[in-house]
């Protein structure tokens, strides 16, 4: 009876799978520093494989040659754990790569969405500049001046909103705005802890309480009443009526009627020509423009034409 020499059943199989292997498959690794290493163990699992059995009559561990194959073996199979390890190695880094890869994808995709996103012609980078808002007119209390100094303090907030840092940077600018009795009035409320107000519109409505118009709409429409013309043009007496019929709830026929009721007499009196003036604020504003126009053209044309006069006499020849 003869029998090959005595290996683990992991042993035999980690040979017989390197012995198979082709040049093919081992060039298909494509790990260069690995490639003649690999050629070597599979030519020497190969050996291994191919050696004739042992007879029983000799000892296994007394044949040299049993000798040789076990070194040999040893060397493979600590080899082989070398490049397993290695690989583990590989496929980590590899695994690490492949996310590191992902996550740059991912930020790449969000900064090219970002920069759809930016308004043509906003400033990127070292690009232009915006313009800066103007800073509002100082507030002292004045009851008339405060609407227009919250509405230009709004337009700055909003307009250079990347300049301020939060809402207390925002409240501290608000009130590095006021004066006089407005400053006063919320000077209590300024602090080494902080400003304490919610927000820039807290304070405004305290402003508002403090110095607003209680009576914005009954003050607007007495002013309405005694609003008129004059020998001024109409767009500068619409710009006036405007602004005053905002704080009203006028509806377009009782705006009309104010409207008329302060032009001046050469305007009425063109007006008298429209069978049918419209109804709609908007068009019958525009439709008094073109008649004032008109009215001031022949005007200027009248005063710019030379006066009349006589031909003046020749002298009678002398006889």
């Amino acid at each position: 009876m003869s029998r090959r020499i005595q290996l683990s059943a992991a042993a035999l199989g980690s040979l017989a799978s390197m012995a198979t292997m082709s040049n093919e498959d081992i060039q298909h690794l494509n790990h260069d520093p690995m490639v003649n290493h690999l050629i070597r163990l599979r030519d020497l699992s190969q050996y291994v494989v191919a050696q004739p059995p042992l007879e029983d009559s000799i000892p296994a561990e007394q044949s040299p040659a049993y000798l040789q194959i076990q070194q040999e073996l040893q060397t493979v199979i600590e080899e082989l754990q070398t490049l397993r390890l290695e690989g583990q190695g590989l496929e980590t880094r590899l695994a690490t790569t492949e996310q590191d890869l992902t996550r740059a994808n991912a930020t790449i995709t969000s900064l090219n969405t970002a920069l759809a996103n930016v308004p043509q012609g906003a400033a990127v980078g070292g690009g232009s500049k915006k313009t800066a808002i103007p800073s509002p007119t100082k507030f002292d209390g004045t009851t008339a001046n405060f609407r227009p100094f919250a509405t230009q303090l709004q337009m700055k907030l909003q307009g250079d909103a990347h300049r301020f840092s939060d809402e207390q940077h925002r409240l501290a600018y608000t009130i590095g705005l006021l004066e006089g009795r407005a400053f006063l009035q919320v000077q209590h409320n300024v602090t080494l802890e902080g400003i304490n107000y919610k927000d820039v519109a807290a304070l405004l409505v305290e402003l508002e309480q403090a110095f607003g118009d209680p009576n914005r709409v009954a003050t607007a429409e007495r002013a309405l009443r005694t609003l008129v013309q004059k020998n001024r043009p109409f767009v500068e007496y619409l710009a006036d009526f405007q602004r005053l019929a905002a704080d009203t709830n006028w509806n377009d026929a009782a705006k009309r009627t104010s409207l008329y009721h302060g032009l001046s007499s050469e305007l009425k009196y063109a007006l008298t020509s429209i069978p049918d003036p419209p109804e709609h604020m908007n068009d019958y504003a525009n439709l008094l423009k073109k008649l004032d126009n008109n009215i001031r053209a022949r005007a200027a044309e009248k005063k710019g034409s030379p006066s009349s006069c006589q031909t003046p006499l020749l002298p009678k020849p002398a006889k």
